[in-house]
């Protein structure tokens, strides 16, 4: 309708995306981060039907840098997730702000998702010109056309809402105003669509940094039906240093014992400095310099910070490799897999990742 009204779930609204001459319209709905996954109902809230596939995209943010993929890989993405839009019922589901994984996923999508949806789940108070909607809710009025995509900038700490997504669940957390509000609620109504509606779900990683690998613990630890965690391999960051740990590990057997591992991590270690490393003590050294403090100290409390986020990420990745359902669900994508597998057709070239739920992901396990 383009207005705001409350119910006993949230406030549910409209946003007006700017796109060129034209106007795009997508619903919104603002809750509390502790509401009730099974009451909140995505489906009834939202006016859709159950999907009959999910896929989660996480990775690379671009609050730091743009997403940059190699051209061809970047071209195969997103026709295999189009092309899975096209042909099956599915929900895209992402952090909803206009930068890196959200903004790929939600031009792959556009135009394709028939009955489907592309649903952005992100925190209220972190988004960009925040006050435009809600004074229309305060005033009952039409959303004003939303035109703040591409403001990312990590150095007010906002993100405007990515224009390609038909739908956003705004989480808003009166008591912390910080990133990562969202998460939990995220988690349960992902939970709830695979347990309880029995949706299959596939979690594709891009890029990313060492946070992202919490997220494929996670996406491991999901009961839902079919799950699998599907890696790009040559986009850089958290999916390739993960898949290039995976491949190495599964070329020396497989083995699950702790004392292997941790002689593979050092081998590897070179690669999780340039892969993961290196980038999060920039980070640090940037923010740190930003926030005014004086840079004598510094060089210790980078070298401290590296080492601590060295041992996080060697956890991580022995956890993951650990767990008991690494070896069922855990999928590397290269773009020559994706050439073997579907050399028959355009969609099966593309389409193979995204397809694991239902069969045919095939049997790939890296390292060919």
């Amino acid at each position: 309708t383009g207005r705001a009204e409350r119910d006993t779930v949230g406030v549910r609204g409209s946003v007006r995306f700017a796109i060129g001459i034209y106007e795009r319209r997508a619903q919104y709905l603002r809750v509390p981060p502790y509401a009730e996954s099974e009451r909140l109902n995505l489906p009834k809230q939202f006016g859709l039907s159950v999907p009959q596939l999910l896929v989660w995209v996480t990775g690379d943010t671009g609050s730091q840098r743009s997403l940059s993929l190699d051209r061809g890989l970047e071209l195969t993405l997103k026709r295999g997730l189009a092309s899975v839009a096209r042909s099956t019922h599915t929900w895209v589901m992402t952090g909803g702000c206009d930068g890196g994984v959200m903004r790929w996923a939600g031009e792959a999508v556009s135009g394709n998702l028939g009955k489907g949806a592309c649903i952005g789940i992100a925190p209220w108070r972190r988004i960009k010109d925040m006050d435009a909607l809600q004074n229309s809710e305060v005033q009952n009025s039409e959303v004003p056309s939303y035109t703040a995509q591409g403001s990312t900038a990590v150095n007010d700490g906002l993100a405007a809402l990515e224009r390609h997504h038909t739908h956003f669940l705004l989480v808003d957390d009166e008591a912390d105003d910080g990133w990562g509000t969202e998460i939990d609620l995220a988690r349960r109504l992902r939970d709830t669509l695979c347990l309880t509606l029995q949706v299959p779900l596939v979690t594709l990683v891009i890029a990313g940094g060492i946070g992202n690998l919490a997220d494929v613990l996670d996406a491991l630890n999901c009961n839902g039906l079919g799950a699998a965690v599907v890696v790009v391999r040559e986009s850089g960051g958290c999916a390739q240093a993960l898949a290039e740990f995976v491949e190495l590990w599964r070329s020396h057997g497989g083995s699950l014992s702790e004392g292997v591992i941790t002689q593979l991590l050092d081998d590897f270690g070179g690669r999780l400095e340039e892969l993961l490393i290196k980038g999060a003590v920039e980070l640090f050294e940037a923010n740190v310099l930003l926030a005014g403090k004086e840079p004598q100290g510094l060089l210790e409390e980078k070298q401290q910070f590296g080492h601590e986020k060295r041992q996080h990420v060697r956890k991580e990745l022995m956890k993951i490799i650990q767990h008991r359902r690494c070896d069922e669900r855990l999928r590397i994508f290269t773009q020559k897999s994706a050439r073997r597998r579907g050399a028959a057709t355009k969609a099966g070239k593309a389409a193979a990742w995204a397809a694991a739920p239902l069969g045919s992901i095939g049997g790939h396990r890296g390292g060919d």
